[in-house]
């Protein structure tokens, strides 16, 4: 996905977080982001950036795939953040409301991740689609900063 006029680099082709990206991303999904949202997005820790894991190593170069979690459960660009708010990309599901804002996801099993903007410590839910069809959504950390800590460790001590 692009990025705005404002980005700054950051570590692996990442950007570092703005209070204009926050506001652009404001603007586009028409309220504030929560104050500890803000602090986390604008302290956007770099380790989720560079801290990486490798699926289906061993298999050979040709299959094998890289990824961090600023990729995927705790995306960093607000181009991508916008996209994933947007109503069509929200999942279709009794409650899911203007204050439910997606923060990650994980595509390959359904899994979107996401902080209530009401919260004032942005804990993180889970939302999922099992495979009979049944949805769910459970909290997973009390804060962000909390589901951050818990991402860096699984990517540490994956394959471990």
């Amino acid at each position: 996905m692009s990025h705005g006029s404002h980005d700054i680099p950051a570590p692996g082709g990442h950007t570092t977080m703005t209070e204009d990206n926050l506001q652009r991303i404001e603007r586009a999904i028409g309220r504030r982001l929560s104050p500890a949202l803000r602090r986390f997005y604008l302290a956007y820790p770099s380790e989720l950036r560079t801290t990486f894991r490798t699926l289906l190593e061993g298999y050979g170069e040709d299959v094998e795939l890289r990824e961090c979690p600023a990729d995927r459960e705790l995306l960093d660009r607000a181009d991508d953040l916008i996209a994933v708010n947007t109503p069509d990309q929200k999942p279709a599901v009794m409650g899911w409301t203007a204050n439910c804002f997606v923060v990650g996801m994980d595509p390959d099993f359904g899994i979107q991740f996401w902080v209530d903007l009401d919260d004032p410590r942005a804990g993180v839910f889970r939302y999922e689609t099992t495979p009979g069809g049944i949805q769910d959504s459970d909290r997973i950390a009390d804060t962000i900063d909390d589901f951050a800590r818990g991402l860096l460790n699984s990517y540490r001590n994956f394959g471990a």
